[in-house]
């Protein structure tokens, strides 16, 4: 379910030739309600400071492109 939603959300960007901002958490990422609770508010949160580096500080994006960053979680690294 999860790919067919992306896709079909990738579908409509290339359609309208409009940004969609894809901000999905699922029930299986957290043990519990308060926890799951917590990461939709992180990652929503996080996906919201995306989207104004998008469209109005795109060179920010780019510099933590391949960072590792996370939304909802602790961040991961760049690649070694």
């Amino acid at each position: 379910m999860r790919h067919e939603a992306s896709t079909g959300l990738i579908r409509a960007q290339l359609m309208t030739n409009k940004h969609i901002i894809e901000v999905f958490v699922h029930t299986d990422e957290a043990e519990n309600d308060n926890d799951l609770a917590f990461l939709a508010d992180r990652r929503a949160r996080e996906h919201a400071v995306n989207v104004y580096d998008l469209l109005f500080r795109p060179e920010r994006l780019m510099r933590n492109a391949g960072t590792g960053q996370r939304q909802g979680f602790a961040d991961e690294g760049p690649l070694r």
